[in-house]
């Protein structure tokens, strides 16, 4: 069963529930090595997608560029979409070479809930808090269902 799960691994490498099992079926046949093995490996893959590194690059090039960013977000879930998730992910590594540090930053989002985006708006801002943005401290605009709408100024706080 590990040599079957072995070669459908080798086949599909990024298949996370296939290489599970693999190190599973492994580490029950005694081979707990084997199955180190594989887990190394697993952090080492890499997705084929050549033009993955040159779109990472261009998106930090452009966040560089830029004086400061507004995201203007959905509420998925009461957070942020996970492409969004994975852009600022991606600007802020590798370690070190954030584009984000000291980057002013504001949050939008409406929605015709009752509670619009709070919810999704205060997820981004913890994550962009921890990657060291100038964030607004204050929505720039909610509306709920059936209200007028309510704006505040937009206002970047200064370091």
């Amino acid at each position: 069963m590990a040599a079957d799960l072995g070669d459908l691994v080798a086949a599909h490498p990024l298949r996370e529930r296939l290489r599970a099992a693999h190190m599973r079926a492994l580490y029950g046949a005694g081979r707990q090595s084997a199955a180190l093995d594989g887990y190394e490996e697993a952090g080492a893959e890499k997705p084929p997608d050549d033009d993955h590194d040159a779109l990472v690059q261009r998106l930090k090039s452009e966040l560089r560029a830029v004086d400061a960013v507004i995201f203007f977000t959905p509420e998925y879930n009461r957070s942020i979409p996970g492409v969004l998730k994975n852009a600022i992910d991606h600007g802020s590594r590798p370690y070190g070479e954030s584009v984000w540090e000291g980057k002013p930053a504001g949050v939008i989002g409406v929605s015709i809930g009752s509670i619009g985006t709070a919810v999704a708006q205060q997820h981004l801002r913890n994550g962009l808090a921890y990657l060291d943005t100038t964030i607004s401290g204050s929505s720039t605009m909610a509306r709920a269902r059936d209200t007028a709408v309510l704006e505040y100024p937009l206002s970047i706080n200064a370091r």
